[in-house]
Order: C-alpha cells, then sequence, then structure tokens
C-alpha cells in the first residue's frame, strides 16, 4: 500500500547541537513526506532541508528592493504590473507599492505619456535582451509629467518565450528640466550671436583658430563663414597695427578685454578703426575666446570732422571778437576825435575874432 507524497512546506524546527552544553537554535526548514505501508502499517516517511541560509538571502534582497532609492519593477509581456518597489511607487504619485500594482493592469496606456514609447522600449528588449538608459515620459497619478531613465531586461521561460520584464526606473525630470534650461540659453545666445549688431567670432584660446562667426564679422572684415572658419587671425591679417600677443596680455591680466582700440584690415586691403572686447569661454576639453569687434571708423571720422569744424568756429570766434574789439576801439577814438575837433574849432574861432578886434 503506497500513499502520493505531499508537496514540501515550510515549519521551523529547533536544531540541538552537540558538544557541552548542547544548544538549541532555531532552523527554518522544508519537509516533503510520504506516506508508504511498511509491513502493512502505513508509515510517514520524510526528509528535511535546511533552507535558513536561503530565506536569510530571500529577506537580504528584499530589504534591498524595498530600501531601494530607485524604482524597481517587473511587468509582463502585455503591460500589468506585476511587483514593483516602494520607490517607484511613491515616484508615480502613489501612496504604496500595493496600490500602485493593484491599480496598474496596463503600463502603456496608464503610466506611459507615449504608448508608442513603450512599444519601441519592449521591441528592444525583444530584439537585444536588455536595454540601459532607455529615456521616456511617465505621468504620475495626477497625470503630471515625469521624465524618466529605464533599465530593464527579458526574461525568458525553458522554451525561449519572454516571461516578463525586469527593470530599474531612475526619475531625471530635474536633469531634463536643467538641459531645457540649457538647450534655450544656447537659443538665445546663438540668436544674439547671429543676428548681433557688432562682429561677433569664436576662436581657441590657445592658438586662436577662429570657430564660428557671424554675418556681421563678414560686414567688417569681408570675409565669409567658410573663409575666416579653420584660419587664425594672424593669418588673415585682421589687426594692422598690433598683433595677438597685445590682445592675450590684456586677457591674461584681467581676465577680459573691454573696448581695446585697434586697427582692422579689411581683406580688400582698406584699414578701419574698431574697438575689441573679448571673454573667455568653456568649451568642451578646451577654453574659448569670444571676440565682439565694434566698427568705428565712421564715428572716428564724424569725430574728426565735428572737431575740424569746432575747430573753424573757434577761429570765427576768436576774428568777430578782435573785429568787436577793434571796432569798439574805433568808436573810442571817433569820440575823442570829435572833442578834439570841436576844441580846435572853437579855438580857431576865437582867434579869428581877436584879429578882427584887432583891426
Amino acid at each position: 500500500m503506497a500513499f502520493a507524497p505531499t508537496k514540501p512546506w515550510k515549519l521551523p524546527f529547533i536544531t540541538t547541537w552537540g558538544g557541552s552544553p548542547n544548544r538549541n537554535l532555531p532552523t527554518n526548514s522544508a519537509e516533503e513526506a510520504h506516506l508508504v505501508a511498511l509491513d502493512g502499517t502505513p508509515t510517514h516517511i520524510s526528509s528535511v532541508r535546511d533552507i535558513s541560509d536561503r530565506m536569510e538571502a530571500e529577506k537580504r534582497y528584499r530589504d534591498i528592493f524595498d530600501n531601494a532609492l530607485e524604482g524597481i519593477y517587473r511587468t509582463s509581456t502585455e503591460g500589468k504590473v506585476l511587483t514593483a518597489n516602494p520607490a517607484l511607487a511613491k515616484m508615480l504619485g502613489f501612496d504604496s507599492a500595493e496600490e500602485f500594482v493593484s491599480a496598474i493592469t496596463d503600463a502603456g496606456s496608464q503610466v506611459w505619456l507615449d504608448p508608442d514609447e513603450r512599444h519601441r522600449y519592449t521591441a528592444l528588449l525583444e530584439n537585444c535582451g536588455s536595454v540601459l538608459g532607455f529615456e521616456a515620459r511617465f505621468k504620475r497619478k495626477d497625470s503630471t509629467l515625469l521624465w524618466v531613465s529605464i533599465s530593464g531586461r527579458r526574461v525568458c521561460g525553458a522554451d525561449g518565450r519572454t516571461l516578463y520584464y525586469d527593470g530599474f526606473v531612475e526619475d531625471i525630470t530635474k536633469r531634463k528640466s536643467a538641459e531645457e534650461k540649457v538647450k534655450i540659453s544656447e537659443r538665445k545666445f546663438r540668436a544674439a550671436f547671429m543676428t548681433g549688431a557688432d562682429a561677433f567670432s569664436i576662436a581657441t584660446l590657445k592658438d586662436g583658430l577662429i570657430l564660428d562667426v557671424n554675418e556681421r564679422f563678414t560686414d567688417v572684415f569681408g570675409y565669409p563663414a567658410n573663409e575666416a572658419c579653420g584660419r587664425t587671425s594672424t593669418q588673415l591679417g585682421l589687426y594692422a597695427d598690433a598683433d595677438r600677443g597685445r590682445l592675450l596680455s590684456e586677457i591674461t591680466a584681467k581676465g577680459y578685454v573691454s573696448d581695446l582700440d585697434f586697427v582692422a584690415r579689411r581683406k580688400n586691403g582698406d584699414l578701419r578703426s574698431v574697438l575689441i572686447s573679448a571673454n573667455v569661454l568653456e568649451g568642451e576639453g578646451e577654453e574659448l575666446l569670444l571676440h565682439v569687434v565694434r566698427d568705428i571708423t565712421e564715428q572716428k571720422r564724424t569725430e574728426a570732422e565735428k572737431a575740424k569744424l569746432e575747430d573753424q568756429l573757434r577761429q570765427a570766434q576768436k576774428l568777430e571778437s578782435i573785429g568787436r574789439l577793434a571796432g569798439g576801439v574805433a568808436h573810442d577814438f571817433n569820440n575823442l576825435l570829435t572833442v578834439i575837433n570841436g576844441y580846435s574849432v572853437s579855438v580857431r574861432g576865437n582867434h579869428l575874432f581877436q584879429e578882427r578886434i584887432w583891426w
């Protein structure tokens, strides 16, 4: 007579260790029992396997799972959440992992902002087996946007078919926001660079190799971007009276240059008066120099003509003053001559009168 074996089950045992005195230690065990007929008597035969180490390992892994800072998940191929840790639930606005698991039956529509992104992600998992750093947009329980980076793997059964997907989720919303701000700043800088009223150029600080110029640079120096970029200001002969060393010495001394007076040479050889300002920029692995060149040729010409006119005005004013002085002197002199003439007439008249009386 024989009986079917029972399924294994777990139960605590007290294990007695030899020695003096004996020590009794609790042990987690798995028992598999069989009922057999032994000499006509039903007999219970069982085997006991110590699983204490395995259960301790499971506890350690459960602690890691529950206390991880990153989200951890397991989903079915259809998108049903099979398990998730508290970090992922909190990340998505749920009060607990249990609430999250019970609520999400279709991650593609309930968690992913764009279901097509999940289709692309799972396609990569099916083709490659694992994916690292897949960036996507999730939506929280309150429908607010959440940027995440997902790393996952495909888990297959013995027949090679996919059983489920395991993975980690990192919240990168702050990073994406910072990147977007940087992109906006770059676009603003680019717009200001290209449309500026002054000549803008970016060159390497070490050797002065021109990397980029705006349209105004072409107006001032006569070189289009395709001729200027890849060459240095020395090779182009942009500055007539001073070499690049003068600019670098100012940069080294103060860290920047503001309105440094230069004489620039155009492509056709014409000389232009310019003011140069420059600042050091941090590039990718090297320092760059942003040049701002303002053409003041017409301004200086206007100032020179104004100075000439002012000098002519001053000369005219001096002549006018001299004329007024001379006119005043002549007027006073005429007054004196009038008095003298009148006195002379009076004296002469008296003299003639006396002569008549005498005769």
